[in-house]
């Protein structure tokens, strides 16, 4: 979904890890950095990511910090299609996603975001 609003550094860590995982480690990291060790495997990463994948990170990026992108953009369309897909009022949408009505009214004439991230 939405796969190309995904900043390029992102779209790399789909192509190792899959597109949950990097989504994982983009709600918990995004904005920061996440150094990858070269030859211990770190817990909150194994914990995030699982061994497997952990390891790929590892092979991949070993010794390096990983700057983490917010993907404001995904997240945006993913939540504009919620929003559009819903039958509430603008009012409860709004409240629902802390935004205004004349955001909801937007989103819903045009669902598309915004390309910035």
């Amino acid at each position: 979904m939405h796969y190309s609003l995904l900043p390029t550094s992102l779209k790399a860590l789909v192509n190792i890890i899959g597109l949950e995982l990097c989504l994982r480690i983009v709600s918990r990291y995004g904005g920061d950095s996440l150094y990858i060790p070269r030859n211990k495997l770190n817990s909150e990463i194994l914990d995030l990511c699982g061994v497997e994948a952990a390891t790929k990170l590892q092979d991949y990026y070993g010794g390096t910090h990983l700057r983490i992108a917010t993907a404001k953009s995904y997240f945006a369309a993913k939540r504009n299609m919620q929003i559009c897909q819903q039958k509430k009022s603008s009012l409860e949408l709004a409240k629902q996603n802390q935004l205004t009505q004349r955001t909801i009214f937007r989103v819903r004439a045009d669902p598309r975001p915004d390309e910035q991230d």
